[in-house]
């Protein structure tokens, strides 16, 4: 099922501040031939509802990945708020 309405996003630009509001598709309950086929391909924002994601967030834990990756050093996104912003980059990899 497709929705379509405005949220608004801000936009920080290089040079100024700037505040736009742009239309971004909601999406509830896709499949993942549709997410392939009509969504990722366009490669814009998009809202998903509703998709199964299977039992991760509960399972990953901090020390089930220890667990899992022993020795190895990996690299991870760091931010300091606990909610990484991918328009304002609050984040670093390390």
């Amino acid at each position: 099922m497709f929705r379509d309405r405005v949220i608004p996003i801000n936009i920080t630009l290089k040079m100024m501040e700037k505040e736009e509001k742009k239309r971004v598709p909601i999406y509830s309950e896709v499949s993942k031939d549709f997410f392939e086929s009509e969504v990722g391909r366009k490669r814009e924002p998009a809202l998903l509802q509703g998709l199964e994601i299977g039992g991760a967030r509960e399972k990953w834990t901090p020390e089930y990945l220890a667990n899992c990756g022993g020795e190895r050093t990996v690299k991870v996104h760091v931010c300091p708020t606990g909610k990484m912003d991918f328009i304002h980059k609050n984040f670093a990899y390390k």
